[in-house]
């Protein structure tokens, strides 16, 4: 089966041996480290661009998580994808690259470029929801214990002619638009003046899909969803280092939290604090940590 994986990689990257140095280097690291058994080697070498992005995403997800100092592993079942241990807790990490669907073209656009913001966090909110109800399938079955850590990981790089990681609220990636509420970017003007008075971040607790429906994305403040740890997010670029530019959403209704700087110094990571509530309402405030000032 190894030697499937050379072959299938030299012929799909022959004309690309920079690519094919890459992708090899990637399969020996994984195939060392004790993680490719044979699903996943049928799924690399399908022949189906999306099934071998989503087994490329999990092969980088399993080496970042190596050059953070974890030591990982898989179930034979390869269900949820790894775990690792950290302060004597059990991590579990499921990966998701999610297709593009019909409202999303890997083509550039013909008449100049537009940012399909609406689309693509679609397909975020879509991953997120699957790989969340999976966390309780796990959890149902005893694969992922109560008291064990379950996370999502995000691959954003299959969205669209080119994958970006930040949304409308232009300075917040799309993991934290999709579980905590964060909507366009929007621009304060006097009506009588003109005069520009500011830039603010609106709330959005919901998208609306093609079907008109409402898909939520004030995820992390609903406690159905506290079997969620965290969300990883990423669009890994090519030819990355080891160690990933991820960004994280923490949840802070979590039943099994995580704590910040587990995922690397190059994470951007988010949460939310509770400032202020009562019967009725709640009242957050979403920050930004920097793991790498402690």
């Amino acid at each position: 089966m190894e030697q499937r994986v050379r072959e299938f990689l030299e012929s799909r990257q022959a004309a690309h041996p920079r690519s094919l140095a890459y992708y090899l280097q990637l399969w020996d690291g994984h195939l060392s480290a004790g993680l490719a058994n044979n699903h996943f080697i049928l799924e690399l070498t399908s022949g189906n661009d999306s099934k071998f992005f989503q087994r490329v995403w999990e092969m980088l997800l399993a080496r970042h998580l190596l050059a953070c100092g974890h030591t990982i592993s898989s179930r034979p079942e390869g269900e949820p994808d790894f775990r690792f241990e950290s302060g004597g807790r059990v991590v579990w990490v499921e990966a998701v690259s999610p297709e593009p669907g019909p409202d999303l073209s890997r083509d550039p656009p013909i008449t100049g470029p537009k940012v399909p913001h609406r689309e693509t966090l679609l397909r975020w909110t879509t991953a997120f929801a699957a790989k969340s109800k999976k966390g309780l399938e796990y959890r149902s079955k005893g694969v992922v214990k109560p008291d064990d850590a379950y996370v999502v990981a995000i691959d954003g790089s299959q969205l669209g002619w080119f994958p970006l990681t930040h949304g409308a609220s232009q300075r917040m990636p799309y993991v934290v638009e999709a579980t905590f509420a964060v909507g366009p970017l929007a621009f304060r003007v006097d009506e009588e003046s003109s005069r520009f008075l500011g830039a603010t971040t609106t709330v959005s607790p919901a998208v609306l899909n093609r079907n008109s429906a409402s898909v939520p994305t004030a995820v992390f403040f609903d406690p159905s969803y506290s079997h969620v740890s965290a969300v990883i997010g990423c669009v890994p670029p090519m030819f990355c280092p080891p160690e990933l530019p991820v960004q994280i959403a923490y949840n802070p209704l979590a039943a099994v939290p995580v704590e910040p700087g587990l995922f690397g110094r190059l994470a951007e990571e988010w949460g939310a604090v509770l400032v202020e509530s009562d019967a009725e309402w709640q009242d957050w405030d979403l920050v930004r940590w920097d793991s790498r000032n402690g």
